[in-house]
């Protein structure tokens, strides 16, 4: 799998995961495991766009700034 269609796939799963979880968290369903795995697949986005954005000659001064609100 290239490069570029594995950050698809992550970012074809982060769409729908947080469309899945909009509704369930805004009514309380979901519990600090449930989003600690939601943070964590969001993580290996930001891992992977970072990655991309560093090695794409002309966009070096991209930034994605992404720091956890609980660390």
């Amino acid at each position: 799998m290239t490069d570029y269609a594995r950050l698809a796939r992550l970012m074809r799963s982060a769409i729908v995961m947080l469309g899945f979880a909009v509704d369930d968290i805004e009514r309380g369903l979901w519990n600090v495991d449930d989003l600690e795995k939601t943070a964590r697949g969001l993580d290996c986005l930001v891992v992977a766009l970072r990655d991309n954005t560093a090695t794409v000659p002309g966009h070096e001064l991209a930034v994605i700034d992404a720091t956890r609100a609980d660390s």
